[in-house]
């Protein structure tokens, strides 16, 4: 009886050997496989593959043609002539490796801009913050307040994107665990490199990354979309965000460009 007991344990940890370390590509899927974050082989075909259980991951992405659909949004002419405007978009992944490098894999299919745009023409200034999205892939996930604004950037074309958090700027060391750590006033080109190496998670990290990703996806961004900038700050000191807000010029925070 323990010798069959012995085996059923036996075959039992077998298949779930076997399970960690083979995936499975749908011919209707693209996948990417990642060695601890960085991708090492996109180029799947349909059908079983192996992996190395903690060191390798998979992620999987369509492959058919997506669709996305804008509601119906009201324009007012030069000719003070109502117009509504709809349009969709069909898109489908070419390169799934690309594509992860541009997005992260956090494409946003849908984002509603009209009631942002109505606050900004009524004078007022809309606070903007990621939150729980429904997922194609996963079904549910966090969509960052970094992708958000990365979205918004893009249709609004602002001239400065700001950042408050907990700490007043970016810092070659955590500010909060090394009171000695030394502040970085700007981060361009120049220094970026330099900069990508020395920063660390932030205080406080949660589901959507810490200080480094929020940096690096400003910084992308800013190269994306010159001559905007970025400023990362905090709004606990009284009068800084409003300062920065009306565009003075400040000796605080840490500008992006």
């Amino acid at each position: 009886m323990g010798s069959m007991r012995a085996a059923v344990v036996t075959v039992a940890l077998a298949f779930v050997a076997l399970t960690m370390t083979v995936f499975y590509v749908d011919q209707r899927e693209l996948a990417v496989k990642f060695r601890f974050g960085e991708i090492v082989d996109s180029e799947f075909e349909p059908g079983l593959h192996f992996k190395i259980p903690i060191v390798n991951n998979v992620q999987f992405f369509p492959k058919r043609i997506l669709t996305i659909n804008n509601p119906q949004e009201l324009f007012l002419t030069f000719e003070k002539k109502n117009l509504l405007v709809d349009f969709f978009v069909k898109w489908r992944i070419i390169d799934v490796a690309d594509f992860y490098r541009a997005t992260r894999g956090e494409q946003l299919m849908y984002f509603e801009t009209f009631p942002i745009k109505e606050v900004l023409q009524h004078g007022l200034v809309p606070v903007v913050y990621g939150d729980v999205s429904v997922d194609a892939n996963q079904g549910m996930s966090i969509v960052s307040t970094e992708t958000l604004f990365d979205n918004l950037a893009r249709e609004l074309t602002p001239d400065r994107v700001i950042l408050a958090g907990q700490v007043d700027a970016v810092y070659e060391a955590d500010p909060l665990a090394d009171p000695a750590a030394e502040l970085i006033d700007s981060i361009d080109s120049s220094n970026w490199e330099e900069v990508e190496a020395m920063l660390s998670g932030s205080h406080g990290v949660d589901v959507t990354g810490g200080m480094f990703s929020k940096v690096r996806e400003m910084y992308r961004l800013t190269l994306a979309m010159p001559p905007m900038q970025a400023m990362i700050m905090s709004a606990e000191e009284p009068g800084h965000l409003e300062m920065v807000l009306k565009g003075q010029m400040v000796d605080f925070g840490t500008l992006i460009n």
